[in-house]
């Protein structure tokens, strides 16, 4: 029953402070951008990489404003005293935010690519890599007070994540960064798009997973210690 409160709060803080209203705009602008491109190979890579760069690190950006906004307002010190427990405390940041980048990611897929998806595996990529990017964002905000702190934090963090990924397109035989979660849940995404057997697809999902086990738990430590 904690849980499902806690998810209730999540989302009407979330819908009141305007990050549906602000990502549903985002959407849109994505499905007019690519509604103008031609059907194509060029137009499969961008849907992928707007897919995996956006809806699927939403998460990472979004958190930041909530834990930063709920600290200014004071709701973290009121959250010492109640009952609910640092699982159940993330756990719902983490599925609320989820939820948002899971139905963004699926409309912009549906309005813009409507053949040759696999929208169950589509579903389940971005929910590993939003839990992942989501968990990530939260680490990045022990020790900041504000916003701007958060963000100013952000950089080495997002350069620490973004960089592996071109090693896909530099060296795309390396398959040693493929066990980053960033690197893999950039191949499978891009998968999904141009086409990615099951097994590799598989194995893409279960090193997302591992990696989202572990955040997890390191996640866990860093709310105990803040």
């Amino acid at each position: 029953m904690r849980l499902i409160a806690a998810l209730k709060s999540d989302l009407k803080f979330q819908f009141k402070h305007g990050f549906y209203t602000v990502y549903t705009l985002i959407a849109v602008l994505y499905i007019i951008i690519l509604q103008k491109i031609p059907g194509g190979l060029f137009k499969d890579y961008t849907l992928a990489l707007i897919v995996f760069s956006d809806p699927a690190m939403l998460g990472f950006f979004f958190i930041g404003g909530i834990v930063m906004l709920e600290k200014q307002q004071g709701i973290l010190d009121y959250l010492a005293v109640t009952p609910l427990s640092p699982q159940e405390y993330i756990t719902s940041k983490v599925v609320t935010l989820a939820l948002l980048s899971v139905s963004a990611s699926v409309v912009i897929a549906l309005m813009t690519h409507l053949s040759g998806v696999n929208w169950l595996l589509l579903t389940i990529s971005i929910l590993a890599l939003s839990v992942f990017f989501t968990l990530y964002g939260f680490m990045v905000t022990l020790g900041c007070r504000t916003i701007n702190q958060y963000f100013f934090k952000t950089v080495p963090f997002l350069l620490l994540t973004t960089m592996p990924c071109f090693a896909i397109f530099i060296f795309p035989h390396l398959w040693i960064v493929s066990l980053l979660p960033n690197v893999a849940g950039l191949k499978l995404t891009l998968g999904l798009f141009l086409g990615l057997p099951w097994q590799e697809s598989l194995l893409y999902l279960l090193i997302l997973g591992l990696w989202d086990i572990v955040i997890y738990k390191l996640s866990l430590k860093v709310h105990s210690s803040s």
